[in-house]
């Protein structure tokens, strides 16, 4: 069991000056594991459950931190059994619409075609300054341009505007459309990501041949390269 490792290698510690410090390591990578573990949703899209999870897990690791006098063990099986708790909840949340309605709740539509929906920004104390500073934030000036402004189940608010105030697309504008594949990053401090030369159908034998017209004899000189399937995009020496 990864909790009982953890808590009987910093219990052979404690008698050491460095205890404190031990303790403090083994709660930190044990709350990055857990927040990785559940998600990267988890960083940048926290949902009512998810918050509460991740107060929870910084409470508990931080327990053991402030005394010796608390086994480590006692901060480490509460946080891997919220983790479980929490992988649960996100499976039933996928399985089930009911489930992922009450735990997550549901989108509101805050404008319908240019016109404020004053039930839905009353039932979530949403005022109207505060629609006002979402839209400034997503460079948007005028309500009357907005097709939809929808609270999502995150809290942030997603806009969609009307077609008379959206940027022309290429197909608005009846032009040829070719797409692109996008660049990605092939070599970073000298190392080539092998991954991303797969990515992009390309060999190391095809870079090289890159490296040579750009008069680069040493890939460890290169900062960053990134490349499409096509050609070279970007690069900068050390």
């Amino acid at each position: 069991c990864p909790a009982l490792v953890l808590g009987s290698i910093a219990t052979r510690m404690t008698g050491s000056g460095n205890a404190i410090v031990v303790r403090t390591v083994i709660l930190y990578l044990l709350v990055v594991f857990s927040l990785r573990f559940m998600g990267k949703k988890q960083i940048g899209q926290l949902e009512p459950s998810e918050l509460a999870v991740a107060i929870m897990i910084s409470e508990l690791a931080s327990i053991p931190m402030e005394s010796k006098d608390i086994p480590l063990v006692n901060g480490i099986v509460p946080v891997l059994i919220l983790v479980c708790c929490e992988v649960l909840i996100s499976w039933l949340i996928l399985k089930n619409v009911k489930v992922r309605k009450y735990i997550s709740g549901k989108p509101s539509i805050l404008v319908d075609h240019g016109v404020l929906q004053q039930s839905a920004l009353k039932d979530l104390r949403f005022t109207t300054d505060d629609l006002l500073e979402e839209m400034r934030m997503n460079g948007i000036t005028n309500i009357s341009d907005i097709q939809y402004a929808i609270m999502e189940t995150n809290g942030q608010v997603s806009f969609v505007l009307k077609k008379s105030a959206s940027t022309p697309t290429v197909e608005d504008l009846s032009l040829p459309i070719q797409d692109d594949q996008m660049p990605f990053p092939i070599v970073v401090k000298g190392e080539i990501y092998k991954d991303n030369l797969k990515r992009i159908n390309r060999t190391e034998g095809w870079l090289n041949g890159e490296l040579k017209k750009l008069h680069i004899t040493n890939k460890k000189d290169i900062l960053l390269l990134c490349a499409n399937d096509k050609k070279v995009m970007f690069t900068q020496l050390k």
